[in-house]
C-alpha cells in the first residue's frame, strides 16, 4: 500500500471516528446540546474526509489548502459548538424554540469572518486552549455537583484531545517507534470524536 494511501486512511479514522459518535447519539440530535455536539463532530468529520480525498486521489499539494481551511474551520466553529452544548447541558441552560439553530448560523458566521480576517489563523491555537480549559472545567463542575462518572467522561475527552494536540499535533510530520506521528494524531483524534458522542450520550440522558 502506498503512503499517500495511509495517510488516506488514518484521516478516514476521524470521519468513522465523528460518525459512530453521532450515531451513538440518535434521538437526541433535534435540539441542543446534542444538536450542537453532532454538528460539531459533523465539521471535524469534514475536514477529515477532505484530508481521506486528498491522499486518497492523490492530489496531495491541489487539496493542501483545502483541507487547511476545512481543518481550521473545524478547529475552530466546531469545537466551539461541541463546548457549548456540553456547557449547556452541564449548567441546565435550554434555549427557546428554534435559538439553537439561530446559535448555530451564528457560529458558522463567526468562525468564516475570524478565519476570513488578516491574522485570523493565527487566533486558532488560542481559542482551541480556551475551549478546551471551558470543556474541562465543564466535566470538573459536574464532578462537584455529584455526577462523577459523567463528568470524568468528558475531562478524559477534552484531556486526550488537549494531548494529542498539544504533544503530537504540532510535529506529525515526525514518527514515533516507527509510526508517522500523523497516523497517531488522527486516529487518537477518532477516538476522541466517539468518545465525544458517547459522553453526550451519557450527559444528555434517555432518547427523545
Amino acid at each position: 500500500m502506498s503512503p499517500d494511501l495511509w495517510f488516506a486512511l488514518t484521516d478516514f479514522a476521524v470521519v468513522l471516528g465523528a460518525g459512530l459518535g453521532v450515531w451513538l447519539m440518535r434521538g437526541r440530535l433535534t435540539a441542543s446540546p446534542g444538536l450542537f455536539v453532532a454538528v460539531g463532530l459533523g465539521l471535524m468529520a469534514v475536514a477529515a474526509l477532505t484530508g481521506t480525498i486528498r491522499f486518497a486521489t492523490g492530489q496531495v499539494e491541489a487539496l493542501a489548502t483545502a483541507h487547511g481551511l476545512t481543518s481550521a474551520f473545524a478547529g475552530v466553529a466546531g469545537l466551539g459548538l461541541i463546548v457549548v452544548g456540553q456547557a449547556l447541558a452541564v449548567f441546565g441552560i435550554t434555549l427557546r424554540a428554534r435559538a439553537d439553530k439561530v446559535g448555530l448560523v451564528i457560529a458558522v458566521a463567526v468562525a468564516l469572518l475570524m478565519l476570513s480576517l488578516p491574522g485570523g489563523v493565527a487566533l486558532i491555537r488560542p481559542l482551541a486552549l480556551i475551549i478546551l480549559t471551558v470543556g474541562v472545567l465543564s466535566g470538573v463542575w459536574q464532578v462537584i455537583r455529584g455526577s462523577a462518572p459523567v463528568g470524568a467522561l468528558w475531562i478524559l475527552s477534552w484531556l486526550l484531545l488537549g494531548f494529542v494536540s498539544v504533544v503530537i499535533g504540532g510535529s506529525r510530520e515526525l514518527s514515533l517507534y516507527g509510526i508517522a506521528n500523523w497516523h497517531i494524531y488522527h486516529v487518537s483524534i477518532g477516538i476522541w470524536a466517539a468518545l465525544t458522542g458517547w459522553a453526550t450520550v451519557r450527559l444528555v440522558g434517555p432518547q427523545d
